[in-house]
């Protein structure tokens, strides 16, 4: 009996030996002749074409097993979701007994993916969401379970993976993305990617090694480590050099960024560590080199530097380190330091010096109400070198340095953004000139009343000649104040210092560059006694020290601007001074009878009591 069973063990395990060496030898076979079946369940179960060009499965001596030509395509149009030339998956069986899943390779060859946006959603072209669903809601909704509750410990729990999974070497190469946004006709693609991993789950804790990536435009090594139950982990990522050309793809999506025209590299060295619903910190630096960026109106180059990063406390602090770029052909530094939490954004300091002096600046926006606070200072800047910078070369009408401009700014963002802005500022600026218009020419050459006896221009005295026929205003100092709310800038107070005359403005000037300033100028003593002896109409305009005051209006909107004296004003004055003259001699009021207080006294007449 002992032997029979003995005999009849021996004859199993032939079997099964000989069963295992036909199905190692024949498991292409076998699985091929499953592949039709395979088809069509996955295209049931996915709702689209799925087919694969053909298979091979080797058990001996580790498993492996070989996809080709596998796609995922639309059931109805045909077109394209998933493809890829070949998928190759090599595990083994003995980690199988300890209770780990270990794959020492798998490799995927010319993946192509097709990623669809539009009135459904986003999906994956092919997997089509129901009509009315989101994609990320399509799929599996009914099959969700809820979280379980806790009583015990009145906690909401999720479930963790206990599963111990290792994959030695992920290789994806020669990949690509399509991303087709049919809602803004916009369309990304990206091609010739690849991408080399380590993966384990331990523990339920992910975690990524040796990654590499290979994009357009540059390469990047990254690795990950992730406690899939406490959502803390750690992210990290360094390049050599990534060239931002890499990003001309993302143009369609993003036009905005093409206009920027940007190009230069970015090498990043960081960490960012996560905690989970805390902010994520990021330690380490960027660093740039060669950045360029040259809107329309602006020309940025050779921007380099470090960007530091620290964070601690749930603060994120960004800072910088020799950073510099040209602002058209002006070199510049730049320095900063900035603090980031879930709550505020602070930029505490920003200086940049260039232009023979320097801009400061801070920010504090606060994200829930949107509300920002900024406040700009600058001194000794080279205003023209800063507007020929600013202006790509051109031309600028104002030069002189800017002793001193002070801002205080706020403000809410949002569509109320304009209408919300409000503050004060003020500047003086020192030894420069208005190009291409002379206000002293213009207001003379305006003024032309048929009861002046000669024309203003005309009556200027030969030693001011040489600044009146000048195309320029020269400025000895120009300064002022101004009111910034509802949408409009109130000019408090804007004095000119000329060297001919000096002027003050008051008025408004909206943001719609509609102006409407009052201006009163007033000539020197000497100037203004040379062109009163020649035109003693203007007699009556002489202010008490001597000076010619002729008041004008500014109006119109930018840069069609109307600058003309105030006629009405003048008018009256010269009006004054010729009908005082003729009612002196016939009303009595131009004898001189004697001095009182040293002056001589003018005896009433009518025309003192008619205020003549």
């Amino acid at each position: 009996m002992k032997k029979k069973i003995i005999i009849a063990l021996v004859a199993l395990l032939v079997i099964i030996a000989g069963l295992f060496t036909y199905i190692t030898l024949n498991a292409g076979k076998i699985i091929s002749a499953y592949k039709p079946d395979l088809e069509k369940q996955a295209t049931e179960a996915l709702g689209a074409a799925v087919t694969i060009g053909n298979m091979d499965l080797s058990l001996f001596p580790s498993a492996r097993i070989t996809v080709n030509n596998f796609k995922i395509a639309s059931a109805s149009s045909g077109e394209q979701g998933l493809t890829l030339k070949k998928l190759t998956l090599h595990t083994g069986f003995l980690p199988l007994l300890t209770g780990k899943v270990k794959v020492y390779k798998l490799s995927i060859d010319s993946p192509a993916l097709h990623v669809i946006k539009d009135e459904n959603g986003i999906y994956l072209e092919g997997l089509r969401p129901a009509a009315g669903k989101k994609a990320s809601e399509a799929g599996g909704q009914a099959n969700k379970k809820p979280l379980k509750a806790d009583t015990k410990r009145g906690k909401t729990s999720t479930a963790t993976s206990s599963i111990n999974f290792s994959l030695d070497n992920l290789a994806v190469k020669n990949a690509a993305f399509f991303f087709v946004d049919k809602t803004a006709s916009r369309e990304l693609i990206l091609k010739n990617l690849s991408l080399e991993s380590a993966i384990a789950l331990t523990n339920n804790t992910l975690t990524i090694t040796k990654g590499r990536l290979n994009v357009p435009g540059g390469e990047f090594e990254f690795g990950l480590k992730y406690n899939l139950e406490s959502k803390n982990g750690s992210v990290s990522l360094s390049g050599s050099g990534y060239s931002l050309d890499g990003l001309e793809p993302f143009y369609a999506l993003a036009p905005a960024l093409k206009d920027l025209r940007l190009s230069g590299h970015i090498a990043p060295d960081i960490k960012v560590n996560l905690a989970g619903a805390k902010l994520p910190l990021i330690d380490g630096k960027i660093s740039l080199s060669g950045i360029s960026l040259k809107p329309a109106d602006l020309n940025v180059s050779e921007l380099g530097g470090d960007i530091i990063l620290r964070g601690e406390n749930n603060r994120q602090k960004i800072s910088s380190e020799d950073l510099s770029f040209k602002l058209e052909s002006e070199l510049l530094s730049l320095k900063f330091e900035a603090i980031n939490t879930t709550t505020e954004f602070k930029l505490e300091t920003a200086r940049i010096s260039g232009f023979n002096g320097n801009v400061n600046a801070s920010v504090d926006y606060q994200y829930a109400s949107g509300s920002f606070k900024t406040a700009l200072n600058a001194a000794a800047i080279d205003i023209e070198k800063a507007l020929v910078a600013l202006r790509q070369g051109q031309d600028s009408r104002f030069s002189g340095k800017l002793d001193s401009f002070n801002a205080r700014i706020s403000g809410a963002a949002g569509q109320d953004l304009v209408k919300s802005i409000k503050g004060n500022a003020d500047l003086v600026l020192l030894d420069g000139r208005l190009k291409g218009f002379n206000l002293a020419r213009e207001t003379l050459g305006s003024i032309k009343l048929p009861f002046l006896s000669g024309a203003l221009l005309g009556s200027a005295p030969e030693e001011n000649r040489e600044q009146i026929e000048s195309p320029d205003t020269p400025i000895k100092k120009l300064s002022g104040r101004f009111k910034i709310a509802n949408e409009t800038v109130r000019v408090l107070n804007l004095s000119l210092v000329s060297y001919l005359f000096s002027a003050q403005s008051s008025g408004l000037v909206k943001f719609n560059s509609q102006a409407d300033l009052d201006i009163t100028l007033k000539f020197v003593p000497a100037f203004s006694a040379a062109i009163v002896s020649r035109v003693k109409e203007l007699k009556a305009s002489l202010d008490q020290e001597g000076q010619l005051v002729i008041p004008l209006r500014l109006s119109g909107t930018a840069p069609a601007f109307k600058v003309l004296p105030d006629l009405q004003a003048l008018t009256r004055s010269a009006l004054k001074n010729r009908a005082g003259k003729v009612l002196e001699g016939l009303l009595g009021g131009g004898k001189k009878t004697g001095k009182q207080g040293g002056q001589r006294k003018k005896s009433k007449g009518l025309g003192g009591l008619l205020g003549f």
